[in-house]
């Protein structure tokens, strides 16, 4: 049997969500409008039929959790949605509290941006960064922080508003309310705020024939490579007011690596070299020169991905992290989740200051991927440090120890081979915890 969690990205015009196993293999998924206009209870069943009909098509497999996106301000751990401007209905709701009481199984809630930036950390062009800014360019901007590892989440669970810091203060009016935020330039609704706002100016252009009302971003983009000079501009504005907020990113958090995704980012040729030259102006010189602004690699996936690897999370870590099969230690704690006839799967937490016995095994092997945080491996006797999307294979009868010197949680995979995996096949050279 395959234990996996559905991962859900609530969007105000679709609803996408997939299975997806620990491993971010997606099994299955599905895709449905929204139509929040009929209400919460409405929108809460069509995500319970949704669930449940992914459930249905995977008979072999067992759901364990459910990961949900929200486009809007979240108390993730208490499950509330405390704004969401394109589905105000949910506001004040605990969403996470009511899908679960619906399905049975723990539910998380996360803003969508921030699942956006977990599912490319996970599994796309953050892997194997430990400082990660993520930017998502569509109908507004959202932006989530990967800092050591570790979401970064704030006080209340709200943190990493990024297209709603001010890049202009007396800057164009917001949806949020506030003025001259990055959204006001680097979305699809900033973009067409400048175009219609240069149109007004009775430029010349081949948009000026078109109705604005029907106008969109990729149609900017197409008249852009068409030649058309007002086009190229007005995506040169957006990418300017972009590469502002590109440098603010940088003072504040020194990413390693900057993703951009979202519809917009399919501009990337016309917004992105301005935003580089005016984040290299702007931000301090050897931050900016040691950040990588990459493309987003997971597309629509991203938010289900990180969606499903909170669920994951709250499994492993949170109220709900013991099944039968798990353990709890004074170093952390462990569930297996896949055996077969000559492997088995673990997932392993470790507290930071603490590690693992030094030890060895006679019947079987190990690989350990390591999924967060900063593992210090000691194998037989050479010492190296693995981040997150690094491996290292243990072979058998090898002296081996895993610790965790960090700050943050350490959470690795461990996948056994051999022929036997009882308790009585590790020999403890040392161990910390009298076992």
């Amino acid at each position: 049997m395959i234990d996996y969690v559905i991962g859900v990205d609530v969007g105000g015009t679709n609803i996408r969500m997939g299975a997806v196993d620990y491993r971010g293999n997606i099994l299955g998924r599905t895709k449905v409008s929204t139509e929040a206009q009929h209400g919460v209870d409405a929108l809460m069943q069509r995500i319970d039929i949704m669930i449940r009909d992914l459930a249905v098509a995977l008979p072999d497999s067992r759901l364990l959790a459910v990961g949900l996106g929200i486009p809007g301000a979240v108390r993730s751990r208490e499950g509330v949605v405390t704004q969401a401007p394109n589905i105000p209905a949910l506001d004040g709701l605990p969403i996470g509290q009511m899908l679960s009481d619906r399905l049975n199984v723990p539910c998380t809630l996360e803003n969508d941006a921030n699942a956006a930036a977990v599912g490319e950390h996970w599994q796309g062009a953050g892997t194997g960064y430990r400082h990660v800014c993520c930017l998502t360019l569509g109908t507004g901007t959202g932006g989530g922080v990967i800092i050591d590892g570790e979401l970064l989440r704030g006080a209340d669970g709200m943190a990493s508003e990024l297209g709603h810091v001010a890049i202009q203060a007396d800057g164009a009016l917001c949806f949020c309310g506030s003025s001259g935020c990055l959204e006001t330039f680097a979305s699809a609704n900033g973009i067409l705020r400048i175009l219609s706002q240069e149109l007004s100016r009775n430029r010349a252009s081949s948009l000026a024939s078109l109705d604005l009302q029907s106008v969109t971003p990729m149609i900017v983009f197409e008249h852009a490579k068409s030649g058309d000079t007002l086009a190229v501009e007005v995506l040169a504005a957006a990418g300017t007011g972009l590469g502002a907020g590109l440098a603010t990113f940088v003072n504040m958090f020194n990413p390693e690596i900057i993703i951009i995704g979202g519809g917009v980012a399919a501009a990337w040729d016309f917004l992105i070299p301005p935003a580089l030259k005016v984040m290299k102006e702007r931000a301090f010189r050897e931050m900016s020169a040691r950040v990588n602004v990459v493309p987003a690699k997971t597309g629509d996936d991203a938010g289900i991905l990180g969606s499903a690897f909170i669920a994951w999370e709250k499994i492993h870590c949170g109220d709900a992290r013991f099944s039968k099969e798990g353990s709890l230690t004074p170093w952390g704690f462990w569930q297996v989740l896949e055996t077969g006839k000559d492997y088995k799967v673990k997932r392993i937490y470790v507290h930071p200051g603490h590690r693992l016995s030094y030890q060895k095994h006679q019947q079987r092997e190990e690989t350990w991927m390591i999924a967060s945080g900063e593992a210090h491996v000691v194998l037989d006797g050479v010492e190296q440090t693995l981040v997150a999307g690094e491996t290292v294979h243990i072979p058998q009868t090898s002296l081996h120890r895993i610790g965790n010197s960090g700050p943050a949680p350490l959470v690795f995979f461990e996948v056994q081979r051999g022929t036997y995996f009882g308790e009585d096949d590790i020999v403890r050279v040392q161990d910390d915890y009298k076992r």
